[in-house]
């Protein structure tokens, strides 16, 4: 039997599995949790009543968390890509800022995407408003001495969604050029490129 992962296609955390499974040619088969394609939530919502998702299911086991699936994938299905690097100290790194861009980047940038949902200006205002005052201090924090944390990242491809969850929350702000350049910057550091 093969993987099978529940997620919706607009799911950041989905996409962060997803790129994960792409970059090693994982087979896998996608099973979309959304109203137009209700075949799949029953057995969704038996492996894992909490609704959220992805949900990575190899046989009888059902692995829950973006995070925890991608070392799932790394210790059970490894591929030619290393997901995580095998130096401890260099993983924990690697861990603190997956968590640090899914609590403090990706969280503060749904704020926006939720208020802008509702269809209500004031949402949407206020929504922008609580997006940006976090991206701005989780930026801040990444632009001081971004040049000593982000070397320790240089371990760790950007592939699982981190840049692609920075290029989308930078967005997010009417002053997006400078989270641009910010974005681009980082791509550098992390990628060895020259600045």
């Amino acid at each position: 039997m093969s993987l099978e992962l529940y997620g919706h296609r607009f799911s950041s955390y989905t996409q962060k599995v997803l790129v994960a499974l792409y970059e090693n040619a994982t087979p896998f088969e996608f099973r979309c949790i959304a109203p137009d394609e209700p075949q799949h939530v029953a057995e969704w919502l038996r492996r894992w009543p909490l609704r959220k998702f992805p949900l990575l299911v190899d046989c009888d086991r059902s692995i829950v968390e973006t995070s925890i699936i991608i070392e799932y994938l790394q210790l059970v299905h490894p591929g030619p890509l290393q997901l995580l690097p095998s130096d401890p100290m260099a993983a924990l790194q690697v861990r603190f800022f997956d968590r640090y861009f899914d609590l403090h980047i990706m969280d503060a940038a749904q704020h926006a995407v939720d208020g802008a949902l509702t269809g209500d200006p004031v949402k949407r205002r206020e929504g922008q408003a609580l997006a940006q005052a976090k991206l701005e201090r989780a930026y801040a924090w990444l632009v001081w001495g971004s040049r000593s944390k982000l070397n320790h990242f240089r371990a760790f491809r950007p592939e699982c969604g981190v840049a692609r969850r920075r290029h989308s929350a930078a967005m997010t702000s009417p002053r997006a050029l400078p989270r641009a350049e910010i974005h681009r910057k980082f791509l550098q550091v992390t990628s060895g490129a020259p600045h």
